[in-house]
This record gives structure tokens, sequence and C-alpha cells, in this order.
């Protein structure tokens, strides 16, 4: 059975205010205040600059990375120097 074009254009507004809502909330950011030893800091800054990146881009996109599952701890010191710089 057909569907009506009324019904048709009332879904069709209605998936797109969804969609649009949905990009809305995935795109909002927030600030975070994070507190990291003060001996980590220069060695953070030192692998932003190493990626071109502002330190706190980095350590935004490595919270990113863990949330989607994507970034897998290291197990040593040097892996976690390899997996930051890799990114």
């Amino acid at each position: 059975m057909p569907i009506n074009p009324k019904q048709f254009e009332e879904e069709k507004n209605s998936a797109k205010k969804t969609a649009e809502n949905t990009i809305k909330k995935m795109t909002k950011k927030k600030s975070f205040n994070l507190r990291i030893f003060e001996n980590e800091i220069p060695s953070i800054k030192a692998i932003a600059l190493e990626k071109g990146l502002p330190y706190q881009t980095l350590l935004s996109s490595v919270i990113h990375q863990v949330t989607l599952g994507v970034w897998i701890k290291p197990t040593n010191k040097n892996l976690i120097k390899t997996s930051f710089t890799n990114m």
C-alpha cells in the first residue's frame, strides 16, 4: 500500500530533526578540568609539539580514542611514547 504524501513529509521531517539533534549532541563540547602529575606536563607538551598540536588537543584526542575503544593501553613506557606519537 503506497504511503500518503502528507504522512511521508511528516516522517521525513521527523527523521531530519532527529538527525540534526544527534549531530548537535555529538559535536557539542564542554570544558573539563583534569589533574595530572606536574612532572608529566613537559613530556605531554613535547609529544604534542612533535605532532604539531596544542597539548590540550592531544589530550582531548587521547580521551576521545579511549571512549571509542580505539586506543589500546600500552604495557611499558616506550610503547606509550610510540602510541601517542603514532596518533
